[in-house]
């Protein structure tokens, strides 16, 4: 399984990446989470995807 974090300042860019990642494929985990980031003293949201491996044989999922 693989997974990536997504991470943005921005709550409709970050939307806009997980729909695009999802569109691959990718499933979100769960809720997006958000922090106050200090150093650079902005809210920082943050995302979850994995994605199951292919087994062999398998359609792989459609790309857009």
């Amino acid at each position: 399984m693989g997974y990536v974090i997504l991470e943005n300042d921005d709550a409709l860019h970050l939307t806009a990446e997980v729909r695009r990642r999802m569109a691959q494929g990718w499933k979100p985990l769960g809720r997006v989470s958000c922090y106050y980031d200090t150093r650079n003293e902005a809210v920082r949201y943050v995302q979850t995807l994995v994605r199951e491996p292919v087994e062999t044989g398998a359609t792989p999922p459609p790309t857009a």
